[in-house]
């Protein structure tokens, strides 16, 4: 803290709900900072940190995880502590930390996938996209789902990077993804699969697709995989032709265009790209999806000038309300900003929200019941309601028995998925 007379007498203490990319590059910002005495605790709702990184990076981007060297000196900062298998709402409560803390920062994420609303979408066989990969990452409140993969065909709605890793995973040769931190037992599902063609389908155009240009470059190096555009789907109207002056969307056309003009060969799995179509509705056989009704699209230009997709009628079948500002607590993340950007994003989207908490701790007002000034409140109140939290202590002896036992298969590491085993190998490497 400054010997500024504007600085404030005491330690600011913050509270951060989410372990993931945002709460953890925001943790790091604001004890990094030079004005004031900071400490953080980050409460996070399994036993393991890292969020997306965990739990949403697919498991042949390993390069990309390589960020959670960097959220390992966060946990080890001193002025940071973390609390996980902590439920935000039942175990803590919103009032709870407002009271105990200065400031709380919620980095909690996207927690639901929007539904497209169309007849048939809760059918067996339809899953949110989020579902399945949190399936095959291993998070434990999915890790008992079962998806169906005894189709030949596939489809996965949106042009997004979720959309492509979904489809690369399924096409991928579950050999080469063994190879990987896949959870067990989506890698012995994948082993069964008879998925052949994934369809990946874009309401908009391809100017308008969301993915990387490496994401999509990807997709056309997989081994056995023919990856199929159709050329007239690649025309752009007048409106998207201006979008092409972006580096990212010109790439992304090139790449397309390069796809559309191979020749399909006799591989065992393909890869379809289809634009400027919407599901309507899906079409049920023994109480599962069979078929998808498709409508063509048409972009239309919005009142604020975004083109937005607009069904033709042409059709066929492919088998909280406003309040006042909460003082004292911020958001950060997709909770702040909805599901967009990549890992990296993050951290700058945490730094904007770690200046304004700084910015306005300058004017905290004095606290007369003295609950922020004691780093004990919480421990005693985490005791009292839940005795099974984990420190970063006992997630590094998580940590430890995972890599372990991926050394052992060749791996990264072999995630443990259950939570209650999570908390038996806590307690036993910590007892030794």
């Amino acid at each position: 803290m400054t010997d500024s007379p504007d600085s404030p007498a005491r330690p600011l203490r913050v509270a951060v709900v989410g372990a993931g990319p945002a709460g953890l590059f925001a943790a790091d910002a604001l004890v990094k900072n030079k004005s004031f005495d900071v400490s953080v605790d980050v409460f996070e709702r399994w036993p393991t940190p890292y969020g997306l990184v965990r739990e949403g990076v697919a498991p042949d981007h390993q390069s990309i995880k390589g960020v959670t060297r960097v959220f390992d000196r966060v946990l080890q900062h001193p002025a940071v502590r973390f609390f996980g298998n902590v439920r935000f709402g039942e175990d803590v409560t919103r009032e709870d930390l407002t009271r105990i803390y200065d400031q709380v920062a919620y980095a909690v994420g996207a927690q639901t996938d929007r539904r497209m609303g169309i007849p048939g979408e809760d059918l067996g066989g339809s899953w949110p996209a989020t579902d399945f990969v949190r399936w095959y990452n291993g998070q434990p409140e999915c890790a008992d789902l079962s998806f169906e993969l005894s189709a030949e065909r596939a489809i996965v709605v949106g042009n997004g990077n979720v959309a492509v890793d979904v489809a690369r995973i399924l096409l991928t040769d579950p050999e080469v993804l063994a190879r990987t931190d896949i959870a067990d037992h989506a890698l012995e599902a994948l082993r069964q699969s008879r998925v052949r063609e994934v369809v990946l389908l874009g309401r908009r155009g391809p100017a308008q697709a969301k993915f990387t240009n490496v994401e999509l470059k990807e997709l056309g190096r997989l081994d056995g995989v023919d990856v199929v555009v159709a050329p007239e789907e690649l025309e752009l109207d007048y409106a998207s032709a201006s979008a092409v002056e972006e580096k990212r969307v010109a790439r992304n056309l090139e790449i397309l265009h390069e796809y559309a003009a191979r020749e399909t060969t006799d591989a065992p799995r393909r890869l379809t790209f289809r634009f400027l179509a919407s599901p309507v509705e899906l079409l049920a056989s023994d109480g599962g999806v069979a078929a998808v009704r498709l409508e063509k699209n048409q972009l239309a230009q919005s009142d604020d000038g975004y083109l937005v997709a607009k069904g033709t009628g042409e059709g066929r079948v492919l088998a909280a309300p406003e309040g006042e500002l909460a003082a004292g607590e911020y958001a950060v993340g997709w909770i702040k900003r909805g599901p967009s950007g990549v890992i990296g994003t993050n951290k700058a989207c945490a730094a904007e929200t770690a200046a304004r908490m700084l910015e306005d701790a300058e004017r905290l007002p004095a606290r007369s019941d003295g609950a922020s000034t004691d780093p004990d409140a919480i421990l005693a109140l985490l005791s009292e309601r839940c005795p099974d939290y984990v420190t970063a202590d006992d997630w590094r002896r998580l940590d430890e028995v995972e890599l372990a036992r991926g050394e052992s298969g060749g791996r990264p590491r072999v995630k443990v998925v259950r939570v209650n085993e999570m908390l038996d190998l806590m307690r036993k490497r910590g007892e030794g």
